[in-house]
C-alpha cells in the first residue's frame, strides 16, 4: 500500500499484473485510497474495461491500446 500514486506505479510496473479491481467497500478503503490514484493517473497504461456498482476493473495495456 503505497500512497504516492507514482510509487506505486512503479510497484504496479515491477510485477506481472495485468488487472486491477478497484472496489466500493465503504468499511475499508484500501483499493480507492491506494491503487484508484495509481492506476487512474496514468491512462495511457490503464482503462477501465468494467464498471459495476461502483467497482471498477482496470486492465494494463500500452500507449495507443
Amino acid at each position: 500500500m503505497e500512497a504516492a500514486p507514482e510509487r506505486a506505479r512503479h510497484l504496479l510496473e515491477s510485477v506481472p499484473v495485468s488487472f486491477v479491481i478497484v472496489d466500493k467497500l465503504e468499511f475499508v478503503d484500501i483499493s480507492r485510497r491506494y491503487a484508484d490514484p495509481a492506476v487512474e493517473s496514468d491512462p495511457g497504461t490503464w482503462r477501465v474495461v468494467q464498471s459495476m456498482h461502483g467497482t471498477k476493473i482496470y486492465e494494463r495495456g500500452s500507449v495507443g491500446q
